[in-house]
């Protein structure tokens, strides 16, 4: 694994980390925080999959956009078009 594939990962991985932490809170968990930190985990588990695949990307926070280009890889990923969608805004 390459360094910056790896820091792709341990990237996401620490959004992940803090979206269970908020969703999990049981006073005031603060959803768009979650919505938010779970946005960014895709976007960079996305961009580590172009980085893996020496497949150039923009700087875009727009899950649709990196999903095009993953798909061009990973075919069936297409279906998770919808959930995708929900998260950009």
């Amino acid at each position: 694994m390459t360094a910056v594939l790896k820091e792709w990962i341990q990237k996401s991985d620490e959004d992940y980390c803090v979206a269970i932490r908020e969703i999990r809170a049981r006073k005031n968990p603060a959803y768009n925080a979650v919505c938010f930190h779970a946005l960014q985990c895709l976007e960079k588990l996305l961009k580590a999959v172009l980085a893996k695949n020496g497949m150039p990307f923009t700087k875009t926070h727009d899950l649709d956009v990196l999903l095009n280009d993953c798909i061009k890889s990973h075919p069936l990923w297409d279906a998770m078009r919808a959930d995708l969608k929900r998260l950009s805004p």
